[in-house]
């Protein structure tokens, strides 16, 4: 099941529909109403608007980039690495989560190759990661 999931229509050139996949003007996905629905009214911000990244347009919370990691560290000294084809945190993480391309949240043993988003919460902190699988 597709949910949650948006292409900026006035940009593509393909007429393709995809079952889940909702069409949005460009400039409307650089909007409040656009990022409520991103974050699907929950009071923790998984996705925000930063001053001069990615052209307007929202971007997850506490971003750090890191791909084809063996180990990554932020400032709370939580570890995201990859051990025998798993992601695994280590460190001072009260928690994580682990979320696919498509937003849903899978489960910390996924071993499909892919792009994840893991977010880390640690002490006073959420930080995010994307990892490559």
């Amino acid at each position: 099941t597709v949910k949650n999931c948006y292409y900026a229509s006035d940009l593509s050139t393909s007429s393709e529909s995809v079952l889940g996949v909702a069409p949005k003007q460009s400039e409307s996905m650089k909007d409040e109403a656009f990022l409520t629905a991103l974050n699907q009214d929950q009071h923790v911000l998984y996705w925000v608007f930063k001053d001069g990244e990615n052209q307007g347009y929202p971007v997850p919370e506490g971003t750090t980039i890191v791909t084809a990691i063996n180990g990554a560290r932020d400032a709370g000294q939580s570890g995201v690495k990859i051990i025998d084809g798993k992601i695994s945190v280590d460190g001072s993480a009260t928690g994580y989560e682990i979320y696919d391309v498509n937003g849903r949240r899978v489960s910390s043993s996924v071993t499909t190759p892919g792009v994840y988003v893991v977010k880390i919460i640690a002490a006073n902190s959420i930080s995010t990661y994307k990892v490559q699988l």
